[in-house]
Order: structure tokens, then sequence, then C-alpha cells
């Protein structure tokens, strides 16, 4: 039986979403578990798989295309199922046309293009870090292994499909397409005689033999070299255009409101790290092991309170006040990143907070996400010590009306009872929208921020 597939609501806050890469084409067979395609939401990147089984009949909504909840983007039917109907009904608006019908090309006899992109002599390849990898292992040149990402991008499931003994394949797709390519030699070059190694590092780099040596010269490593790094082929490398996810978009326009809007001081302290490492060290030795960054929100958690400004919100020229703590954390993604909120982080212990952290870290990492876990933050704590900075000026998340920044821990020589001695301080950035809190109340909040982390039985009044 044809089923609609529909954009997922992944949220309750969730309106629409952005299909952002598709794992299956028309006509592929689909089981249940198999991942299906990806959708991007609100700052998040979701893998969504399949549900039921059958073919992939129709793509309502192509990659890069959005859709509001629940409506439909894709058809799964069986093979010779009747999808007229449903077709018919969920055709795709003007202007959602897949990116393979704009090409302008017509595919010539026998190459279809939709199983990979076959590029022409001369073209740059464009291949991922692990594809490239790969086929050096392989021993496989990668002008012979079409392309399947986006703009023919090779990837490693490319390369791990390639076939060696399809060389013959290629070479016939490779000359159908030269021929409706007016830009293509009818005169190849004569194969160039380099070394093995001239061989790997071009094949690593990109660059083509036959541009490295006069023709007849034998090509090493050192001609490789020298051409990489001639003034004439780093100017005529050509930029690449990427264009932003929309977890990109979102940190983009977010960070331009909040620097635009807020009138922000940045302030610093050092605060002697002494106590808590002796308590991080003394509960690992329980087998219980917590961050810095644990310890830091907990003790933030319990200070806001006595701080009703630094943890309120500002509505046009209303402040709004809020008698709890929902700690966001940011965390890093490796295309942006995301902060996710610890609700009530002033009822709760270290543990409770480490434990629910790591969860939560592990869920925007594997894009497991729920959008909903990033709403409702009332304070946020982002971390760089781990990267050895210093210092920095952290943008504040809205509506929030601050943000503290935590640095790297640093031994400094201290004076301190007639003499110098050695100790572990860490100094902190808060940032405050100017137009809530004021200098006084910024510095006092970080005073006393300082003074429990540095004397953690204060906690116990």
């Amino acid at each position: 039986m044809a089923n609609v597939l529909v954009m997922p609501k992944l949220g309750l806050t969730m309106t629409e979403g952005t299909i952002a890469k598709w794992h299956k084409k028309e006509g592929d067979p689909v089981k249940a578990g198999d991942l299906l395609y990806e959708v991007e939401t609100d700052k998040l990147t979701n893998e969504i798989e399949a549900k039921e089984e059958g073919v992939l009949r129709k793509i309502i909504v192509p990659e890069g295309a959005s859709a509001v909840c629940l409506d439909p983007i894709a058809i799964i039917a069986g093979a010779d199922e009747d999808i007229t109907g449903l077709a018919g009904s969920t055709k795709p608006e003007e202007g959602q046309t897949a990116a393979a019908d704009d090409t302008g090309l017509n595919s010539p006899a026998g190459v279809d293009l939709a199983q990979g992109l076959i590029r022409v002599p001369g073209e740059r390849i464009i291949a991922s870090p692990a594809a490239k990898k790969l086929a050096i292992e392989k021993g496989i040149d990668l002008e012979k292994i079409p392309g399947t990402g986006p703009n023919g991008r090779i990837t490693l499931k490319d390369v791990e499909a390639f076939d060696a003994t399809s060389d013959a394949w290629n070479a016939s797709a490779v000359q159908a397409a030269s021929a409706v390519s007016s830009q293509v030699s009818e005169d190849p070059a004569p194969r160039q005689k380099s070394t093995p190694m001239a061989e790997k590092i071009a094949a690593e780099l990109q660059v083509r033999l036959s541009e490295v040596s006069e023709a007849g010269k034998r090509t090493t490593k050192a001609d490789v070299m020298a051409f990489v790094q001639s003034d004439a082929q780093v100017h005529a490398q050509p930029e690449r255009t990427a264009a932003m996810s929309g977890m990109r978009k979102v940190i983009a326009r977010r960070m331009s409101t909040s620097h635009s809007t807020c009138p922000t001081v940045t302030y610093d302290i050092s605060i002697d790290m002494s106590a808590l490492k002796s308590i991080k060290d003394g509960l690992k030795q329980e087998n219980v092991k917590v961050s810095y960054t644990d310890l830091l929100t907990y003790i933030a958690a319990r200070t806001l309170p006595e701080f009703p400004l630094m943890n309120c919100s500002v509505d046009g020229e209303t402040l709004i006040y809020k008698n709890y703590v929902n700690m966001g954390i940011a965390v890093a993604l490796p295309d942006g990143l995301v902060v996710p909120v610890i609700r009530n982080a002033h009822l709760k212990g270290v543990s409770e907070i480490s434990k629910e952290l790591i969860s939560l870290s592990e869920d925007a990492k594997n894009g497991k996400l729920d959008p909903d876990a990033l709403k409702g933050g009332t304070f946020t704590i982002t971390n760089l010590g781990m990267f050895g900075i210093e210092s920095f000026s952290p943008i504040i998340n809205l509506p929030e009306v601050a943000i503290l920044g935590v640095n790297t821990i640093q031994m400094t020589q201290v004076y301190e009872n007639g003499g110098f001695t050695a100790k572990p301080l860490m100094k902190v950035s808060l940032t405050a929208d100017h137009r809530a809190v004021d200098g006084a109340v910024a510095a006092q909040f970080l005073a006393r921020l300082k003074k429990k982390m540095e004397n953690p039985y204060f906690l116990m009044l």
C-alpha cells in the first residue's frame, strides 16, 4: 500500500523543516530502518529512517527545499503500484525542480548520469578526504570514479562501490561525456612518465601530472611540490563556495540580531581553581567523574537567583524575571554549535547535571537532540578552555541578558602571605546586556561566583 511521507514534527515548536539530504533516490528499494533522509530543523540536522518497506517512487521535496510540518515530502509504494492520484496531488511547486533537470545537458547515449556525475578531462576533481585516502589505498585514480555528491563530489561510498574492472565502462562514459562537451580536447595528452611517489602526491593534492612537467620528462615528487607551491598555481586555485546549512543560517541570523540589538559589556575575572580541583580529584577517586563545566554550572545555577537581573530577559521595555534557572550549555558540532538547556539547574546536584549534560551533548553530536531541548534557556555557559583560550567576548543568546565564557586554567605565580606561590587560575568572561545589567550588578555577580568557586563550603549555607 502506498504511503505518503510527510515532513516530521520533531518538537513542539517545530513548524517547518528543510531536506538536507536524500539518502535514497527515486526507484531505490527501501527497507524499514534504512536511513532515508536528513532534515534540518531549528539549528539541528536529524537523520530519519524509513518505517516501511517499498520503493521510493517519488521525491516531492528535493534537497535544499523546505516544507511545513506534516506536508508531503515523498511517496513510498510497491514497484508497480499505481500512485497517479497521489503523485498528482503532491506535484512539487515551481522552483523545486531537481538540480539534475537544470543542468542543460542531455545524457550521452549509454551513460546514466543519475548514477554519478561523469566528469570530462581537465575538470577539477572534488572528493572528500576519506574518499581520497581510500582511493590511494586501493590504488584507484580519482579521475575514473563517478562522483554522486553535490557538484559531482566523490564520496567514500563512491570509492567503496567502485569496481576497478569497470574501467572500460568508465572509459566509454568519459568518452561519451566528452562528445557533448565543446571544451574537451580531441587529442588527449600522452601518458606522463612519473615516479610512484610523484603519482601518490599528485593524487593527494589533486594535481594533473600532465600539467607539472614537459611532455617526455619524468615527473618526480619535487616537480609536483614545486608546481603546487608556485605562485601561478596558488593564484590559479579556484575559490570554493558553499551555501550555508540551515544551522549556520540560524546562527548567523541570531548572532547578527544579538550583536546589533544588545549594548553589551564584557567583564573578566580570575578565579583560583584549587578548591574545585581538589573536589574534582576527590570525586574521581570515588569513581564519580565530573568536569569543571559541571561544577561551574552547579555553582552558577545557585548564584543566579541572588541576582535576578542576570537571569531575566528583555521584551521591548519590559524586564521578565525568571524564578528558575534553565542553564544553556554551548556544544560545538562539526558544522556549528547548539545550546541545549538543563532545566531547573538550580534544583539539581552536580552528578545529575553531569549526566544530563553528557546525554544532551551526545544527542546533539549524533543528530538526535529534540529541538525542544534548545528552548527556554535563561542563562548560557560556553567553555573554550579546552582550546587554550585565555579570554574572549561571547555573544549573548537572546532573549537572555548574559552569557559566561569559560577560559583555560593556567598555573600562575601569585603573591600571597609574603611570597609567591603557583596556583591554577581560570579567567571567566561575562558578557551582559547593558539594557538590563549595569556594570555594578555584573561585577557583584562575578565576585559572588568567584567567592563560591574558591570557597565551595559557602554552598552549604
